[in-house]
Formats: C-alpha cells, structure tokens, sequence
C-alpha cells in the first residue's frame, strides 16, 4: 500500500491539508430466493491515500 506523501504548496490558493492513509472495503450483496440464499457477489473498492500538503508563503 502506498503511503500518503508529505507536499509544500506556495501556490496563493493553497489549501493545508492532513494525510490520510488508503485503505480498501470489501462488501458482499447476498441474493435470495424464497429466503434461501442463492448467491453472493463482493464488491472492492480501493481509496487510495491522500497527501499532507503544507502551505508556504511566496517570497
């Protein structure tokens, strides 16, 4: 897994932000039939890390 990186913005709109480490959510949609369970169908989605960006003032 690919760990949040640590920016310097100078950029007038600059925003600071923390990080935030990724991470990944597994979840299953189960389908039945009369109440017996039929099938199963998982789902992954991934969130991929965000960056610390720190805000500089322009020189």
């Amino acid at each position: 897994m690919k760990e949040p990186e640590q920016k310097v913005s100078a950029d007038k709109k600059c925003v600071p932000q923390t990080p935030l480490d990724g991470f990944d959510v597994t979840v299953e949609r189960v389908f039945r039939n009369d109440g017996k369970e039929v099938r199963r169908e998982p789902f992954r989605t991934h969130y991929a890390p965000r960056d610390e960006i720190t805000c500089e003032t322009p020189r």
